[in-house]
Formats: C-alpha cells, structure tokens, sequence
C-alpha cells in the first residue's frame, strides 16, 4: 500500500512537471520528444515500477521470513483461492 500511494505521487509529480514548464521542452531533444510523449502513460509507469519494486523488494521478503518454511504456500495459495472463488462466482451466475 505504501509502494502504490509513492508510487503515484511520484508519478503526478512527473505528469504536472511537465504540465507546469512547458518551455522547458519546446527546445533541443525535449522538443523533438514532447509531440510523441504520452505523459500520462509516464505518470503509469512511474506508479507502476514503484508499486512493483515495494511488492519484490518488501512484501515478498517480510512474508518469506515470517512465514518459515511454508511461505511458498503463504503467497501461492491466496492467489489460487481468489481464482477459484472468482470463476466459482462466475459460475453460480
């Protein structure tokens, strides 16, 4: 939750940087660049890597140490449950 919640800060942060100096990519490779950007999609991918990289780099670990030997089960399993009740919901429609 905190990687998401960093994750899109930094990413509105890039999005209204460029929103709010404009002038600083009108010349040089900035300029050439500008018209084929999507600065939305940075603003996504920003999220996205920070997001990703708290997920890898802090949930996995703290669930592997607190979870000993089963840890694979710990994150395999809630996974494969919430499939399941998913296509079970889809099937009792």
């Amino acid at each position: 939750m905190l990687g998401g919640g960093l994750g899109f800060s930094l990413g509105q942060c890039v999005q209204a940087f460029h929103a709010w100096n404009p002038e600083l990519f009108q010349d040089g490779w900035p300029g050439r660049w500008d018209p084929l950007l999507n600065w939305w999609n940075f603003m996504e991918i920003t999220f996205g890597a920070i997001a990703d990289h708290a997920i890898t780099m802090g949930l996995i670990p703290l669930v592997a140490v607190a979870g000993g030997r089963a840890w694979p089960y710990l994150l395999a399993l809630p996974m494969f449950g919430a499939v399941r009740a998913k296509k079970g919901e889809v099937l009792k429609c």
